[in-house]
């Protein structure tokens, strides 16, 4: 059952972000990746580190800090690894080989990955995808929230931010700083939420008297990422019926 419901998440990602990836990635196609073992992972250009974290910068560039159990998608194959982390300063991919060694995956080769908690692979923790948007002249690892007619995808960019400068240490500290965007995938059509209000969500969905209903008796005033999740879960059942 755990294999059957990764199986259904991961394609309900594969149509949701059709048009941006470098493969195919309809229900059909879905079935034409093999899953490996974990020392069956080959991919070049991989790079063994010794440390994983910058001592000289405060906070942390991963999305998550902890060592998590991963299913990692190439353009041509899964594999379930039980250590993986995502750097989303340099978007890089680390994981824990079999051997104990961390090593960190070349550019371009992971496609997504879906994290789980620890390593029970029944718990999701979110999901990326490795896409460049129009405008964009980079690629990023975008997470998508919520699937549907209408989707909201985020993502986090992590900057390293100078501090001010402390005289009793007698130099200048730095420190991750992450900051995140979201887009509503509307139609197909991927459009930044400058800001994270009614206004700019109801410019895009258009929705109607019902909706406003809803959104009144539910005391939802689509100003935060929960907020306007729960309002596309709404969204979304109103346009399947």
């Amino acid at each position: 059952m755990k294999f059957l419901f990764v199986t259904f998440f991961t394609v309900c990602i594969f149509n949701f972000c059709q048009a941006q990836l470098d493969m195919d990635l309809s229900a059909s196609a879905a079935g034409s990746f093999s899953t490996l073992r974990f020392d069956e992972l080959k991919l070049t250009g991989q790079i063994k580190v010794d440390k994983v974290e910058n001592s000289d910068i405060g906070g942390s560039p991963f999305w998550l800090e902890k060592w998590n159990a991963a299913m990692i998608y190439t353009s041509t194959y899964r594999v379930l690894i039980p250590k993986v982390k995502l750097n989303l300063y340099t978007n890089d991919v680390y994981y824990i080989n079999k051997d104990g060694q961390t090593l960190v995956v070349q550019k371009g080769q992971i496609k997504r990955i879906t994290f789980f908690k620890g390593d029970d692979t029944s718990y999701l923790l979110g999901s990326f995808i490795y896409m460049k948007i129009p405008g964009d002249d980079s690629f990023h690892f975008y997470q998508p929230l919520i699937n549907g007619k209408a989707g909201l995808i985020k993502l986090n960019k992590v900057f390293v931010n100078k501090l001010a400068y402390d005289p009793i240490s007698g130099k200048s500290d730095f420190t991750y700083i992450t900051k995140s965007a979201y887009y509503l995938n509307y139609n197909g059509n991927m459009q930044l939420l400058r800001t994270l209000n009614k206004e700019s969500v109801s410019a895009i969905l258009k929705p109607g008297t019902a909706a406003e209903e809803w959104l009144a008796k539910n005391k939802n005033k689509l100003r935060t990422e929960t907020d306007i999740i729960q309002f596309l879960y709404y969204f979304n059942g109103q346009a399947n019926e």
